[in-house]
């Protein structure tokens, strides 16, 4: 699953990120595996995702959240 189809308020593991271009970029802000990411807010007409990843608050953008593989944390 996609970090951009998790529900709200449910904890989920980062269990890869997908080999981009940004991909640096997003472990220089704490998206690795193994994390707990849980989304906090989306916005409406398919903006932007509030996400809690670890200890951090992150905002980014749809395709930057399809690249991010997650599973249940259950």
């Amino acid at each position: 699953m996609k970090a951009s189809e998790i529900s709200r308020d449910i904890t989920y593991l980062i269990e890869k990120v997908i080999p981009s271009e940004i991909d640096v970029n997003l472990l220089e802000i704490g998206v690795v595996e193994g994390k707990t990411i849980k989304l906090i807010r989306r916005a409406p007409f398919s903006g932007a995702f509030a996400f809690q990843i670890g200890e951090n608050f992150i905002c980014m953008r749809t395709a930057e959240a399809e690249l991010i593989q997650v599973i249940s944390e259950n």
